[in-house]
């Protein structure tokens, strides 16, 4: 990722791994100033610091619950070109693309309609795939990620009879194709 060398190359190392920490802290609550030292691997007292100027500069929010401080990223108009670089968002599909290409007949992978954040729906295309280790992987990553793959198992001539029946006239964009 081009835009977090260039973030790295112009600020301070001990600053982006603490924005980083925030930009990817699932929690609805926010973090204590100690958990973000622990993730960013910053001493306390700098983080303390830095994390008062973010504070300050609109780039953090800090919350007061009785004498705790939570913090969270402020993702707003003006920060959310900072939040896109810095999150680490996991890509779930290729994931999948990965290790599904690995099961044995698998000849192609591809993408029908749109992924969406939390579902896609996938062709496996090959002669006699096993559907075990399919249904493993997607169960696994639902699990993991809450995130749901739909997947649909044809031989080459199946999709190509289907194809041309324009029962697959969607977007479809090949993942995977064995060489």
């Amino acid at each position: 990722m081009q835009e977090l060398e260039t973030l790295t190359a112009l600020f301070d190392r001990k600053t982006i791994a603490i924005l980083t920490s925030l930009a990817n802290d699932n929690s609805k609550e926010g973090l204590y100033l100690r958990e973000i030292s622990k993730l960013s691997k910053v001493p306390d007292a700098t983080t303390y610091r830095i994390i008062a100027k973010l504070v300050k500069a609109g780039i953090a929010r800090q919350q007061s619950i009785k004498n705790l401080k939570l913090y969270t990223f402020n993702n707003n108009d003006k920060t959310v070109f900072l939040y896109r670089i810095l999150k680490k968002e996991v890509r779930v599909v290729e994931i999948f693309v990965e290790k599904a290409s690995a099961i044995p007949n698998v000849e192609a992978i591809l993408l029908h309609g749109e992924d969406s954040s939390q579902r896609a729906n996938i062709l496996l295309i090959g002669n006699n795939i096993d559907p075990q280790p399919v249904k493993e992987l997607c169960a696994m990553l639902n699990e993991k990620y809450k995130f749901v793959i739909s997947p649909l198992t044809l031989t080459a001539e199946q999709f190509s009879q289907m194809s041309s029946m324009g029962l697959y006239t969607g977007k479809e964009k090949v993942l995977f194709k064995k060489q």
